[in-house]
């Protein structure tokens, strides 16, 4: 379903290049991602000290640290090899993917019912609100949400601590994808 309703995203995928304008924030995004993706691999101590707003110092910390796109992003780097704007390009499709999963699971749990999950899914794919923010990677990766709901759901149903520290993880989890919703 992802790549039916997402078929621009995949024609842009062929050409390598983004599937929408390149806001300002687009640059901005990249090139944390480009960063936090060097100091991963050569310069773990400098991750804060990007020079953006040179001469200030740990500048990270004035923006997003995108740590878990950035970690995606490496994976997608070094593994598949593709370059940073194909790597944008699947991670936005696995950004769908994993909250329509998460929409899934959730939906079953609370309906016990076969249609309803599928359609939750359906409508997270295509909810409008993550078209408009698919630039800005920081608002638009809060597609853990699903699971840590889903999972804090099964610990008040069963009570079993393994529930619980699941749901301790994919907090975790999406803190390290967007600060905001990991936070808040």
């Amino acid at each position: 379903m992802v790549i039916i309703f997402h078929h621009p995203v995949l024609k842009s995928f062929s050409k390598s290049e983004l599937p929408f304008r390149c806001p300002p924030d687009t640059n901005l995004v990249l090139t944390i991602i480009e960063w936090n993706m060097h100091c991963l691999l050569h310069n773990l101590p400098g991750i804060y000290h990007l020079n953006t707003y040179y001469p200030n110092a740990y500048t990270t910390f004035y923006s997003h640290p995108l740590f878990g796109e950035s970690l995606v992003f490496l994976f997608f780097h070094k593994f598949l090899g593709f370059d940073i704007t194909k790597s944008y390009i699947l991670y936005l499709l696995f950004a769908f993917w994993v909250g329509a999963l998460g929409t899934f699971l959730l939906a079953r749990e609370l309906t016990r019912n076969r249609f309803v999950p599928f359609l939750a899914a359906l409508i997270f794919i295509l909810f409008p609100f993550s078209r408009n923010s698919l630039s800005h990677l920081h608002s638009f990766s809060f597609f853990w949400v699903g699971f840590v709901f889903y999972y804090l759901l099964r610990f008040q149903k069963t009570g079993r601590l393994k529930e619980a520290i699941r749901a301790g993880i994919f907090i975790f989890i999406q803190g390290l994808f967007s600060i905001y919703h990991g936070y808040f």
